[in-house]
């Protein structure tokens, strides 16, 4: 059973750095490419989208679908608690921190307060609480050999997770993320760490190059999150209908605002 987890994970992992240039509407990943959420918009589902702003952001002009929400509690996923916080009625990732970076970076995502809490690794402690770490041949997740407390004891342990992990601008990120260690692509340029689009070819499928930054080109591109302006590649509403994508919290209520 714990052999099969650990092969997910790493799966997981695999499929986490691909970039297939249409993400959903998401929160935040590590990578370096900006995508077309403008800023002020709500996160969605976890993992990987392409490094958007989730602050409350300032006031828009236009609406958007969003997931509204009343406590934290809201902002959970799958009954857990991943970086997310209610700000201004809406989910958004909470203040950035460079152990929890660190700990979404690696898969360290379920709480825990001692060993017998987790299937895959020991229980360690970050940021003043307890998260269930990956143990293993750190080689074939792709994650490097860290050593961290702990939480029942402070003992040191080996895990395998990301090293060189940061917050940067608000968004948690990795040395190995960033241009040009990790090289652009055809169509895209390094710049501050991160590959922005010169033209239309540095975009996905569905996607346009709006000033150095990817943005929809047609309504596929916003996967049930509104329809395309393409005079700016961002995707509004102008009513909850137009909102058609399940909510990916755990207690938010579809929106158009």
């Amino acid at each position: 059973m714990r052999r099969a987890l650990l092969a997910l994970f790493a799966l997981a992992l695999l499929a986490g750095c691909g970039d297939d240039g249409a993400p959903p509407v998401t929160p935040r990943d590590a990578g370096g490419r900006d995508a077309f959420v403008p800023p002020g918009e709500d996160a969605g589902p976890p993992e990987e989208d392409a490094g958007r702003d989730f602050d409350a952001g300032p006031m828009l002009d236009y609406q958007l679908c969003r997931e509204s929400c009343v406590n934290d509690g809201d902002c959970f996923i799958l009954g857990s608690a991943r970086g997310f916080a209610c700000l201004g009625g809406y989910c958004a990732a909470a203040a950035c921190d460079e152990d929890l970076c660190r700990a979404q970076l690696s898969g360290w995502n379920s709480e825990c307060t001692s060993d017998g809490d987790c299937m895959n690794g020991p229980c360690v402690r970050i940021a003043g609480a307890g998260r269930c770490s990956i143990e293993g041949d750190c080689a074939s997740f792709m994650l490097d050999t860290l050593t961290e407390a702990r939480f029942s004891d402070g003992a040191d342990v080996e895990v395998c997770g990301r090293a060189g992990t940061s917050c940067v601008e608000g968004v948690c990120t990795s040395e190995a993320s960033m241009c040009p260690a990790s090289p652009c692509g055809d169509g895209e340029r390094c710049e501050g760490g991160r590959c922005v689009c010169t033209g239309d070819a540095g975009c996905g499928e569905n996607q346009a190059c709006y000033g150095g930054r990817c943005g929809c080109a047609n309504d596929d591109a916003c996967f049930g999150r509104g329809t395309c302006d393409t005079e700016d590649g961002i995707c509004k509403c102008t009513e909850v209908g137009q909102c058609t994508a399940p909510p990916s919290f755990d207690g938010t209520a579809i929106v158009c605002e």
